[in-house]
């Protein structure tokens, strides 16, 4: 039996966040923890360890992709949703 579409795109979008990530420095993962938690740029800055700007945490986000990242997060949930009910049902 195929997987729902919702499902595919569940995968798919999963493959490539994890292709991203790989590439991540710790600086740049770090970032994009504290993003993914709605932080903002100036929440995380104050968030790190060592003292950082809200510029650097930018090119952080920015080199590790993260309005794809983001987008990407966006239809996950979306897609997540669709799925589910399918599988309660």
């Amino acid at each position: 039996m195929d997987a729902p579409p919702a499902a595919s795109a569940i995968d798919g979008m999963v493959a490539i966040a994890g292709a991203l990530a790989g590439q991540w420095t710790p600086n740049q993962a770090l970032a994009i923890q504290g993003a993914l938690a709605g932080m903002t740029q100036k929440q995380i800055a104050a968030a790190w360890k060592e003292k950082i700007s809200c510029q650097a945490v930018g090119k952080h986000l920015k080199r590790a992709k993260w309005p794809a990242i983001r987008h990407g997060v966006k239809i996950f949930e979306k897609s997540l949703k669709a799925l589910v009910p399918a599988v309660d049902g």
